[in-house]
């Protein structure tokens, strides 16, 4: 290969490279709550209890890769686990430990595809009583993408129980997932494909080329 090929082969290489990474970038993380301050919630709850609100979907698929969580004492040091169920089997799609902090405070997990059609849950477990909760009037419910249903409870628990119980008339939490819409895509987009498929139909036309020349 001479070093005009080379070079030929190399920019069309990088090119790829370049749509390859712009293809695979995911957008931000929609949050359903919006991150909202929890203006006219009260402060209280139980000790050793989960927390958590049962939704299913407005659109085909979301593939959640947060999960959230605002707390009257973010800044003490204590349990707090934050999860994602399926909620008709209580199964465990995702767990994580959030860290203390003020405001709202975002854990990373590994990408969780869901699918319409199916009920999930999204909880938080504290070994403290730090809870925000509200009546209607001041609650924030999620709408479109995710579809709320129902706060869920459970008391005297751990953070691998599921949340069971039904809350009317009340937010508890405030526990949140974060999210892109559809699933997760884990190929290359056909572009990127088509771009190293191009660099290497060139050089190797380039190469042929300059044999013969």
């Amino acid at each position: 290969m001479n070093r005009i090929t080379h070079k030929l082969f190399s920019t069309l290489l990088l090119a790829a490279a370049g749509a390859a990474a712009m293809c695979s970038a995911q957008a931000a993380p929609v949050h359903a709550l919006g991150d909202q301050a929890p203006v006219g919630f009260n402060v209280g709850g139980t000790a050793n209890a989960a927390r958590g609100w049962a939704f299913s979907l407005g659109v085909p698929a979301i593939t959640v890769t947060e999960l959230g969580l605002i707390t009257p004492h973010g800044d003490t040091n204590t349990t707090r686990v934050a999860t994602l169920w399926d909620f008709t089997t209580s199964t465990v799609l995702a767990q994580t430990s959030v860290a203390t902090g003020s405001g709202w405070v975002w854990t990373t997990i590994n990408p969780v595809t869901l699918t319409a059609g199916h009920d999930y849950l999204v909880s938080y477990f504290s070994e403290v009583a730090d809870y925000y909760y509200a009546r209607p009037g001041n609650n924030w419910l999620p709408s479109g993408d995710v579809v709320y249903k129902n706060m869920r409870y459970c008391n005297g628990c751990t953070a691998n129980s599921a949340a069971t119980h039904v809350l009317n008339g009340s937010q508890y939490g405030l526990v949140d997932i974060g999210y892109t819409v559809g699933a997760q895509n884990t190929v290359p987009e056909p572009g990127a494909f088509g771009l190293v498929t191009l660099a290497g139909l060139l050089a190797l036309t380039a190469a042929r080329r300059s044999k013969t020349a």
